[in-house]
């Protein structure tokens, strides 16, 4: 799943993409302004997913898991 939208946006449909996630699928979120990647990040690493990447570019973080 790609998604690159705001993120109180990733934050509110992250029971979907939780949902529709495959098992060993990728979630990549991008967009995320630096200063709200934390909250971001709080939200999914409470499901069943591990960080695979967190990449900075200026103001704006893309954020990589996968399923366990």
């Amino acid at each position: 799943i790609l998604a690159n939208i705001f993120a109180e946006e990733l934050m509110r449909l992250a029971p979907h993409f939780l949902r529709l996630l495959a098992a060993d699928g990728t979630l990549i979120l991008s967009g995320v302004l630096k200063e709200k990647a934390g909250a971001v990040e709080s939200c999914f690493l409470a499901a069943p997913l591990v960080e695979i990447a967190n990449r900075q570019r200026e103001e704006w973080c893309c954020l990589v898991y996968r399923r366990n």
